[in-house]
């Protein structure tokens, strides 16, 4: 380290205070997490006790001009070196002055390793990958010797101001437009009343309030309770706070928490009491409080902080990405050998899907070519063109189980789609369907090379056939149809004037989205999210969040505390799926899925299905249903079914009465080490819209999309004048736990 640099350190704030430094560049100001106050609060409510708590900095004139807030840690033997935030973080950055060299850094990193006994590996997240900083740190760590990688933490939704509230609406959906007003008469009609709280004035009647609407939420507790009135409380001391309160007739029943700084609004916390989920107070609140903010404080930016949960979609225009930094420090053993770990468990990740590729190309190439042979040798006489042509043929749904050996020798050859087999598909039409249902085959030189069931949705208008319990639409291709051309031709064949065609919730990973044209149009449907099964588990856990790891653990040891036994089982055998059924739904019954009329009952339609389809998936040992007990009663259950490549968590439950200790967190943990034990599925897939819960357990998630083909163009531009174009759920609609 150069001795022409003074790199200082201190374990707390105050101790910046105390010294007199001026402290003014600090000061929060459009963001407070980049703020000195920030970090003075985080560590006084999550990290009081904490020795590891840094800020290294450097002086000039009597003012810190970098200011380096980080923790050092060590777990069983890895000295860590982490930038200062946990869950409450949607931003990390070191404080920096306008004159700030980001050389400093290097000098700042390297005390910091050397204070740390020469520290094994480094972690810097979640930051902007565009900022100087972010590309400093990249650049300083190799300066210094270490090996650093970029790592994906989670998607930003924002919106960028310049109009007033009228010109903002006007850019927004009909749909979004109408249930504004719509849910803002319901709500006054009710006797509902909106407020905004900026300052001090009855501050903790407010922060009350807040607590009551949170706990009555879907909103898992937090796990500092003092993080957040703190924050309440210093945001109205400095003019940031924006606290948006809805009540029902005196009462509270929705509250979000805004920041607004220089120009910028942060929507940092959102909650509404299930109980009134009818009269959408979320949306009426987000609605006032972003006329408040684009009127009164005439922000030039709102921000939807962590997330890219679909409701965010609707209100915002932008989307960026939060990235962080692993690096590792190849001159020790241990950051060595965390090194290679890393290479090769990057490396790997890239081999196996291209594995994965080549292989299923393979199999298709393989089967078409013996097929080709047979026809040289069975029947020389070359075909005519029009026999060589692909053509779809249309049935009745009643002879789907005619062709479901070969619909399902078409599903293998496209794994890691479980439900898309016959062996879901015929109790789910036999429960669900209408019967009008038409089974769709496209064959080329013999084989089935595309199917698809349809249903008609309007008079003119067909579509996949999905009910809720399919997470996929009903079409299945070999991976090299064009699924253009194919719907196309589909169209034509399809009974009576057909005007478009739809394909709802395609995986780009089975089928490639197409490019939207004069007939076509590609929608977004949601994120779903997987957990790849690479390494061992102990290394997958380590990478998780401190926030999942440490509530882990304080659960167990309460429980624990309290001797109460813990386990996990897997039922596999068909003659058990009755009895599992029955307890899936007594946790369902009791819960919020009773009141919204979704629960699964043994005697319900929705039992008779999820029973019939996992008796055939275990009949063919494929199926799974893990239950979770403590002591003598079942806590949270996990509905599964796999093939070769995969792992489908169809359904969760838990019982809420425990809902304190987190039953479905213990349970997917110790789900989750069992399937890294067995390395029998590279991968666990989720197939539901990605949850603030679902980042907790991965970072990994890709863009389920929706396909609409048009007879015209000037049909196509008719349709999307006279309606509005599709959203996503709303604050209220969203699933507020495992689906």
């Amino acid at each position: 380290m150069s001795n022409e640099i003074d790199v200082r350190a201190c374990k707390a704030t105050n101790a910046l205070v105390s010294a007199e430094y001026d402290l003014r560049e600090f000061a929060a100001k459009d963001n407070i997490e980049v703020s000195i106050d920030w970090f003075e609060l985080l560590q006084k409510q999550v990290y009081p006790d904490d020795p590891g708590v840094r800020y290294y900095f450097v002086v000039e004139k009597n003012t810190p001009s970098i200011i380096l807030p980080l923790r050092l840690t060590n777990k069983g033997g890895v000295r860590a070196i982490e930038s200062l935030g946990n869950y409450y973080t949607s931003l990390y950055t070191p404080l920096l002055t306008n004159d700030s060299d980001l050389l400093t850094l290097r000098h700042m990193l390297a005390s910091a390793s050397c204070d740390h006994g020469g520290a094994h590996v480094m972690r810097f997240a979640p930051m902007d990958p565009e900022s100087p900083v972010y590309k400093g740190l990249l650049s300083e760590l190799r300066a210094i010797g270490w090996i650093p990688f970029k790592f994906f933490c989670f998607g930003n939704w924002f919106l960028t101001v310049d109009f007033n509230w009228d010109g903002y609406l006007k850019k927004r959906s009909a749909n979004l437009r109408s249930s504004i007003k719509r849910r803002n008469k319901d709500f006054a009609a009710e006797g509902g009343t909106l407020e905004v709280v900026t300052n001090t004035d009855g501050i903790e009647q407010e922060i009350a309030a807040f607590q009551e609407v949170y706990t009555a939420s879907w909103k898992i507790p937090e796990p500092y309770p003092d993080f957040v009135p703190s924050l309440i409380r210093r945001l109205s001391t400095i003019g940031m706070l924006r606290l948006g309160i809805a009540r029902l007739q005196g009462r509270p029943i929705a509250a979000q928490l805004w920041i607004v700084g220089e120009g910028k609004a942060s929507i940092y916390k959102v909650a509404y009491s299930k109980e009134f989920a009818s009269l959408s107070p979320g949306t009426v609140l987000t609605g006032f409080l972003l006329k408040h903010v684009i009127e009164r404080d005439q922000v030039k930016e709102v921000d939807f902080l962590i997330g890219d949960d679909e409701y965010k979609k609707i209100w915002m225009n932008d989307r960026r990405e939060r990235w962080g930094i692993v690096a590792y420090n190849p001159r020790t053993i241990i950051g060595f050998a965390l090194l290679v770990k890393e290479v090769a468990g990057r490396t790997a990740k890239i081999l196996r899907k291209k594995i994965i590729e080549i292989f299923l190309k393979s199999q298709q190439l393989g089967s078409r070519a013996s097929w080709i042979f047979r026809l040289k040798v069975v029947a020389p006489t070359p075909q005519s063109p029009r026999d060589q042509e692909m053509s779809w043929t249309i049935h009745p749904i009643a002879q789907f189980s005619d062709f479901k050996n070969e619909w399902d020798v078409l599903v293998q050859s496209r794994p890691g789609t479980p439900f898309l087999g016959s062996a879901f598909l015929l109790p789910l039409l036999d429960i669900f369907g209408t019967g009008e249902e038409q089974l769709c085959l496209l064959h080329s030189d013999g084989q089935l090379c595309a199917a698809a069931i349809m249903q008609r949705r309007q008079k003119s208008i067909w579509q996949t056939f999905q009910p809720s319990q399919l997470p996929l639409g009903a079409w299945v291709t070999n991976g090299n149809i064009d699924l253009v051309s194919a719907c196309s031709e589909l169209m034509r064949r399809l009974p009576g004037l057909t005007l478009g065609i739809g394909a709802s919730q395609i995986d780009p990973q089975i089928q490639s989205r197409p490019d939207d044209s004069a007939k076509v149009r590609t929608q977004d449907y949601i994120q779903t999210a997987w957990v790849d099964i690479e390494g061992s588990f102990e290394t997958y856990w380590e990478a998780r969040g401190k926030n999942l790891k440490q509530n882990s653990r304080k659960q167990r040891n309460k429980l624990q505390a309290e001797g109460i036994e813990i386990r996990i089982e897997c039922i596999t055998a068909p003659e058990d799926v009755y009895k599992a059924i029955e307890d899936y739904g007594s946790l369902e019954s009791a819960g919020w899925k009773a009141a919204d009329g979704t629960a699964i009952l043994p005697d319900n339609a929705q039992g008779h299905f999820y029973r019939k389809m996992l008796e055939n998936f275990c009949s063919m040992g494929r199926g799974r249903i893990y239950r979770y007990w403590f002591d003598d009663k079942v806590v949270a259950m996990d509905l599964c079914i796999h093939d070769d490549a995969a792992i489908v968590i169809l359904k969760t439950a838990y019982d809420e009465s425990y809902k304190a200790v987190s039953p479905s967190t213990l349970m997917r943990q110790d789900e989750f080490q069992q399937l890294f034990q067995e390395q029998k599925f590279p991968r666990i897939e989720f197939y539901g819209k990605v949850m603030e819960w679902h980042t907790r357990w991965t970072t990994q998630n890709r863009t389920l999309y929706h396909v609409t083909e048009y007879r015209w163009a000037w049909l196509k531009k008719l349709h999307a004048r006279m309606s509005a174009p599709a959203e996503g759920p709303s604050q209220e609609t969203s699933s507020p736990a495992q689906t």
